[in-house]
């Protein structure tokens, strides 16, 4: 729950002084997740924060519109330190590799979902944070950016 807590803990900073609402126009970008679409296995309270900042995502957008736009970005998985972490061999209790292939396996088995064949970049994530901030129009909406992810 973190997740929706921390976005609306600095969206208050940004926005909490009503004099500043009528002086600033500009635009908020909230981060999501394709899982909050989806739902996963052992992901289920991190899902739900996630899908809580697609609802807050577009009240925010109601509330603070003309001025202000109020965005949000469900990125699927990109190629990260984090996502790194995911796919390296399981160690058992007495701290030894179970397998080594295991990792190739299961991030092959994950790419053969995803119709782009690959994870994304943070540039390619970046480049949608940067239409959302830059188009004066978009408000409300959330942008999955997840190369064609499908799950059976």
């Amino acid at each position: 729950m973190s997740n929706y807590l921390q976005t609306h803990a600095q969206t208050q900073r940004f926005v909490g002084v009503r004099s500043l609402l009528r002086v600033v126009a500009g635009s908020i970008i909230n981060v999501s997740s394709g899982l909050a679409f989806r739902g996963g296995k052992g992901s289920t309270i991190y899902a739900a924060s996630k899908a809580g900042i697609i609802g807050f995502t577009k009240s925010l957008a109601q509330e603070l519109a003309p001025r202000i736009r109020v965005n949000a970005i469900a990125p699927g998985y990109v190629d990260t330190d984090m996502t790194k972490g995911l796919f390296s061999a399981p160690i058992s209790p007495r701290g030894r590799e179970l397998t080594t292939d295991f990792p190739d396996k299961m991030r092959d088995a994950l790419i053969s979902k995803i119709g782009m064949g690959r994870f994304g970049t943070v540039d390619e994530i970046a480049q949608v944070a940067l239409l959302l901030a830059s188009n004066e129009y978009i408000t409300g909406s959330t942008i999955t950016i997840d190369g064609g992810l499908v799950y059976e």
